[in-house]
């Protein structure tokens, strides 16, 4: 998918980016002109308004740093997001807010909305194709509102603006400041797999689960609150009985939607579904994600873009040696060639359970969640951002034995405050109890909390 020349840019902006990290500092600079496949989601008070890999076609500043030059100013940045010919990639809200659909109100805007995110804070998104949203309404951070298009001008993008002051909120309100860095504003980063939870577009963290009974595939919709919507469960999937392991690696196949990947008995291939935003899959049955058997893998997982190259990845023990493995995924649906590289050393041969619940330490990169089976203890591994951990061995999270659990979930941000949770259901009451991260690598204080009511002993798979 990529050639030498785009892995070198890749590998030279993820050096910046540990290197500011290491500093303290989350920012990321850009360069003059364009900026190919920068790297995974960026915040401060805001993540960046889509998923996947993307170009930077026209930056924050003067219209000299664009392609065509000009003269005076560029208040957001432009985004090429997937397909440059075909558009129509979902466009999230970066921030919880009220919606404003906006009229033209000045040459080449095109469809576009604004979101106010209150304390004049706002954002702005411009030349969609169609928007998902209606005046007034209050969206999640992640929501699909809209999709990219080329409304008001000739090329398919998305204009993104983040707008800074007091006053009335209009379409227009604030000041524009660059979206990376403008003097008050330092970004963080918060990594896709946070929204990858999200399974129907509405913004909330969602937990999917097969039955026992039936073997279908259903949907709980979390409600942004650590619990679900009434009425639940909704069936997105039928007769998945013969799958042996599933995992939600993010929006693997780079449509901007998550994706399911499955391994089926039959034959042990891996299989990508692909999500269409909306709670279920896009028409047309599964793809082979890779190819090879994975009948010697005893364990699967999806941390999200674990090496940084702005792709989600896979993680992966083999039986024959115990080690952990890392499948760096290519954003088109497969894997990048060469084989998988060891991720960290060592034997996980007396780990019992592996989950990838995001950045759960608060440090920008994707981490690793273990139980061993020694102590029962549930340790955390700080991923490096690079394919690998951070040195020094694993830490306690929170502290307690898991052995009376017999199921442990990644479950994004199921809380909303922004930190990455953790669903584990016990054995003794079959209930799913909810652990909310504190972003620092371990869990708030109080112990969980019940997520929804009711048995889940009928689920075999949770995820």
């Amino acid at each position: 998918m990529t050639s030498a020349a785009t892995d070198g840019r890749r590998a030279a902006r993820k050096a910046l980016l540990l290197s500011l990290m290491s500093a303290g500092l989350f920012v990321l600079a850009i360069s003059a002109g364009k900026a190919p496949h920068a790297l995974a989601v960026i915040e401060q008070i805001y993540t960046l308004p889509f998923e996947g890999i993307y170009d930077i076609t026209c930056p924050f500043g003067p219209y000299s740093q664009c392609p065509g030059g000009g003269s005076g100013t560029h208040y957001g940045t432009d985004y090429q997001l997937g397909d440059p010919n075909v558009g129509d990639h979902p466009v999230l809200a970066a921030k919880r807010g009220t919606v404003k659909v906006c009229p033209p109100e000045f040459p080449g805007a095109g469809y576009y909305i604004a979101i106010n995110h209150g304390n004049g804070h706002n954002t702005r998104y411009l030349h969609l194709s169609r928007t998902v949203v209606t005046d007034g309404q209050t969206v999640e951070r992640g929501a699909v509102v809209a999709y990219e298009g080329n409304s008001g001008t000739s090329a398919f993008h998305l204009h993104f603006e983040t707008r800074h002051g007091a006053g009335t909120f209009t379409c227009l309100s604030g000041t524009a400041v660059d979206p990376y860095y403008s003097g008050t504003y330092m970004w963080r980063t918060n990594p896709p797999s946070m929204r990858g939870a999200d399974w129907n577009g509405d913004g909330c963290a969602d937990v999917l689960a097969r039955w026992t009974s039936n073997t279908h595939l259903y949907m709980y919709r979390g409600n942004c609150a650590g619990g679900f919507v009434p009425g639940d469960p909704i069936q997105i999937g039928t007769n998945w009985g013969g799958v042996n392991w599933m995992i939600r690696p993010g929006d693997f196949s780079g449509d901007g939607c998550p994706d399911i990947l499955a391994r089926w008995s039959s034959d042990s291939q891996l299989y990508l579904y692909k999500g269409n935003c909306a709670g279920g899959f896009i028409p047309g049955g599964p793809g082979q994600a890779g190819t090879g058997s994975w009948a010697g893998v005893n364990w699967i997982d999806g941390p999200g873009d674990f090496s940084r190259d702005g792709c989600p990845d896979v993680l992966a023990r083999w039986s024959s040696d115990s080690q952990l493995y890392l499948y760096r995924g290519n954003c088109a649906g497969g894997f990048i060639p060469g084989g998988p590289s060891q991720a960290g050393t060592g034997s996980w041969a007396g780990v019992n359970w592996i989950v990838g619940p995001g950045d759960f330490s608060g440090d920008g990169c994707p981490d690793i969640l273990a139980r061993w089976s020694s102590d029962s203890q549930l340790y955390l591994y700080k991923g490096n951002c690079a394919g690998g951990f951070i040195p020094g061995g694993p830490s306690q999270a929170g502290t307690g034995s898991w052995a009376g659990v017999n199921w442990i979930a990644s479950a994004g941000d199921f809380s909303a405050f922004e930190c990455a949770d953790v669903l584990a259901r016990w054995s003794s009451d079959s209930q799913l109890y909810l652990y909310r991260g504190n972003c620092a690598g371990g869990f708030i204080p109080g112990g969980p909390s019940q997520a929804g009511t009711g048995s889940w002993a009928g689920v075999n798979w949770v995820f």
